[in-house]
């Protein structure tokens, strides 16, 4: 239980954070994270050719030109974010850790949890298009219909931002508990507590994530 400020801070700085070290720092897990990566593609495909409006099934070339758009905007916006907290450190003259490292660290975080992301909103998707017979996934169901979506989703509105903000919310608390859940279960993963990585924000990583799927995936319906 939280008890104070001192409490608080350490949460934010130890516990509201993305594991990159503990991802990058190992064999196993950069391996798998890099096959796993390679499902992505025919993913994020059937995610663009479910929303109302949007790619075709034949659209094929049209939806590998907007995943390398989403790959594109992913990569610039975790150098920005990299790039800020780098100069931030050296404003506060805190412990420096190497530019590309900072860069890099942002970089597998986001496309962490941007492809759970893809992944959960795939399930979401495959579960409405079976119980409510037409193409929504399951939070963006919900919320039209309790608030309405006049203009369709997904689109640039509030109803939209807060059914991506829950999906990336539960990518990053599944990506942050799993260090977690693999301990309880025994399974050990080597980890270089030496390494000059520096895990971001969690909340940070979410709200980025959100804002880019928000103002991307619209652009194909």
């Amino acid at each position: 239980m939280l008890t104070g400020w001192p409490d608080c801070i350490w949460f934010w700085r130890n516990a509201l954070h993305i594991p990159v070290k503990w991802i990058t720092q190992s064999q196993q897990l950069s391996g798998l994270v890099a096959k796993a990566a390679l499902l992505l593609v025919p993913l994020q495909y059937f995610l663009l050719t479910q929303f109302p409006g949007g790619f075709e099934t034949d659209d094929l070339v049209a939806t590998i030109i907007f995943q390398l758009l989403c790959v594109v905007a992913l990569f610039l916006t975790s150098s920005l974010f990299g790039s800020v907290v780098f100069a931030w450190d050296l404003l506060l003259k805190r412990r420096k850790i190497p530019y590309h490292a900072r860069v890099r660290a942002w970089s597998v975080a986001l496309f962490t949890c941007w492809g759970l992301t893809v992944i959960l909103l795939c399930i979401s998707y495959m579960i409405g298009r079976h119980f409510f017979d037409k193409h929504a996934d399951i939070v963006g169901h919900f919320l039209c219909l309790e608030y309405g979506c006049p203009r369709g989703y997904p689109r640039e509105d509030i109803p939209t931002l807060i059914a991506y903000f829950a999906y990336s919310l539960i990518a990053a608390v599944f990506i942050r508990a799993l260090p977690l859940i693999l301990n309880q279960v025994k399974i050990a993963v080597t980890v270089n507590q030496k390494s000059s990585f520096d895990d971001p924000n969690l909340l940070a990583i979410v709200l980025t994530n959100t804002v880019l799927i928000w103002l991307l995936y619209p652009l194909a319906t």
